[in-house]
């Protein structure tokens, strides 16, 4: 059940780290449309050249602002996600060694349990013979 469980997991990962991977485009692709947009508008605008220019500037530096503030967010994500995945995994990895050791101590306990059965099996057998034998010689 839990190799099932880390299985969803580490899916479900993939589809979220592809889900970032197709937001981070549609967000690159919205500020590299709405730059466009807003280099269009100035530059259609009455402004003196000194103007446009800044203009031009100041929005592509807020637009890569932007764009850089995105990108770290969704790297962050990213990189959490993949510590969760790997902590769920060493925690089923550490789960399966102590299970593994349970049963380990589960069959000494039980091969144990065995051999004082036949010894006692073997002793009462041992017992019966010798009164089988006891009661031929009278």
């Amino acid at each position: 059940m839990k190799i099932k469980e880390l299985l969803d997991s580490v899916n479900k990962d993939k589809r979220k780290r592809a889900k970032v991977k197709a937001t981070q485009k549609v967000v690159v692709g919205m500020a590299v449309a709405a730059a466009v947009g807003v280099t269009t508008g100035v530059l259609f605008a009455k402004k003196s050249g000194k103007e446009t220019r800044k203009d031009i500037k100041d929005k592509a530096v807020s637009t890569v602002r932007a764009i850089k503030t995105t990108v770290q967010q969704k790297t962050e994500m990213a990189k959490d996600t993949a510590a969760r995945a790997a902590q769920k995994v060493g925690d089923t990895i550490k789960d399966v060694k102590e299970k593994t050791g349970d049963v380990n101590i589960d069959i000494k306990d039980g091969l144990n349990e065995i051999k004082k059965d036949i010894h006692k099996t073997a002793e009462n057998i041992s017992k019966d013979l010798n009164k089988s034998e006891e009661w031929k010689f009278y």
